[in-house]
């Protein structure tokens, strides 16, 4: 009998891994955290900006050329006493007229007709100024 070369049974034998590679070369690497539910910083709409005093701020009547009540009434149409009621109510050219309240406008003397005239009036004079523009 011919002796036959066996490994000795306390040689170490090779080690077979407990648990399969954790990297396969032929597949993209595993997460090492789960992703995000939400989309990164700048992905979603971004809130309107802020305000500021100069874009918030809505002037309460355009810039028009200074004018007297006297130019005002003349280039409108209006008469004396749609002059003497403008005055009363302090009314400088540019004020807006249909922020006027009601119980202003009876106490200086105008009726219903007559105010609707001036607001026509004044309308007529805004739009007048904006082709002048």
């Amino acid at each position: 009998m011919t002796p036959q070369h066996h490994a000795p049974p306390t040689a170490l034998q090779p080690v077979t891994p407990i648990h399969p590679p954790i990297y396969h070369p032929y597949s993209t690497p595993p997460y090492v955290m789960p992703p995000s539910p939400w989309a990164p910083y700048g992905m979603y709409p971004s809130a309107p900006p802020a305000p500021t005093p100069s874009t918030s701020h809505v002037l309460s009547s355009p810039i028009m050329e200074p004018c007297t009540l006297d130019e005002f009434c003349d280039q409108t149409g209006l008469g004396d006493h749609e002059w003497d009621g403008l005055e009363k109510l302090g009314y400088q050219v540019g004020d807006r007229l249909h922020d006027v309240e009601k119980e202003d406008i009876k106490e200086a003397g105008f009726h219903p007709c007559d105010w609707s005239w001036v607001l026509r009036a004044e309308r007529r004079f805004r739009s007048l100024m904006k082709t002048r523009d």
